[in-house]
């Protein structure tokens, strides 16, 4: 079955997943895509600099290789990745820098 995207589209809203039960769940899937959207719908910015640093500098220490039809960050991610910065940078500059010195 093909990837339609509507799991990415599902967790960007609104919705009743349960937070750590989602972040389980999506991790064992590899649906990192997922899980930086469901992040960021929660507020949870620290969380979502983190996977994405993951993601982008040290792939390699993910025990699921990233699935989905995103599978990597798309050009959306990366809006969301400028976005969470700026959040980050405003609200707590000095996890946003610890983060990213790595």
């Amino acid at each position: 079955m093909d990837d339609t995207g509507a799991l990415l589209r599902f967790v960007q809203h609104s919705n009743d997943v349960d937070l750590r039960e989602g972040e389980v769940a999506l991790r064992a899937r590899g649906r990192y895509s997922e899980l930086v959207a469901l992040y960021q719908q929660r507020g949870q910015h620290e969380a979502a600099l983190d996977l994405l640093h993951t993601l982008t500098l040290s792939p390699q220490d993910l025990s699921i290789r990233p699935q989905g039809k995103l599978g990597m960050l798309t050009p959306a991610a990366h809006q969301a990745v400028e976005q969470l910065a700026i959040h980050s940078i405003i609200s707590c500059p000095s996890s946003f820098l610890m983060v990213c010195k790595t």
